[in-house]
């Protein structure tokens, strides 16, 4: 039951208009960045259709200069390569620019980083803290593991069985968890100490 709200407006009573808005503002990174780029298409035309959606002008240019903020330098080296030609983390980071392309205000981010080694899960949750940053954008981070999720989170929700069970600042959920959940979501996160 219930709705989602956007700008003040439920969603279930959007319009085309509204429809359209919400698509080029509101845009999604993926979890599995091996399924969720198409194979027979090259980093250009991946970012080519969202600009085409959303009849946006520059093409080349704005493509060129999303895969700098996302860190695939020079862009010539990966604008005409397909996935299969990129590592875990270079696939990422095209779906990372996929949704940066449009210059949306949110990016939906779904466990972005679960699919990587933890040596790449640091440079793009680096990457994704810098954006946020530069970007002036709005970042809601869905993920189990609260050790990603207090390096770039300023508030948590934490959900139980479909429901919102404990809200706070990030540092304040870490330190002194209400509830349950909460707890064992943090008695699982891995402490870097063999002998612990």
């Amino acid at each position: 039951g219930g709705d989602v709200v956007y700008k003040g407006t439920p969603m279930s009573s959007f319009d085309s208009a509204d429809w359209k808005e919400y698509r080029s503002n509101v845009q999604v990174i993926f979890q599995d960045p091996f399924d969720s780029l198409d194979p027979k298409m090259s980093v250009r035309e991946v970012l080519e259709i969202s600009l085409d959606v959303h009849n946006m002008d520059n093409k080349e240019q704005r493509i060129r200069e999303t895969l700098q903020r996302v860190e695939l330098n020079p862009p010539e080296r990966y604008i005409d390569r397909y996935p299969d030609q990129l590592s875990g983390g270079e696939k990422q980071r095209v779906a990372i620019a996929r949704a940066l392309v449009v210059e949306p205000e949110v990016i939906l981010a779904d466990e972005p980083t679960s699919m990587l080694d933890v040596s790449t899960q640091a440079s793009v949750l680096q990457l994704l803290s810098n954006l946020r940053e530069e970007m002036d954008l709005s970042l809601v981070y869905i993920s189990h593991d609260l050790s990603t999720v207090s390096y770039i989170c300023d508030e948590i929700n934490v959900m139980y069985l479909g429901r919102v069970v404990e809200r706070a600042p990030t540092k304040k959920v870490l330190k002194d968890p209400k509830h349950p959940y909460s707890k064992a979501l943090i008695d699982a996160i891995p402490v870097p100490d063999p002998r612990s």
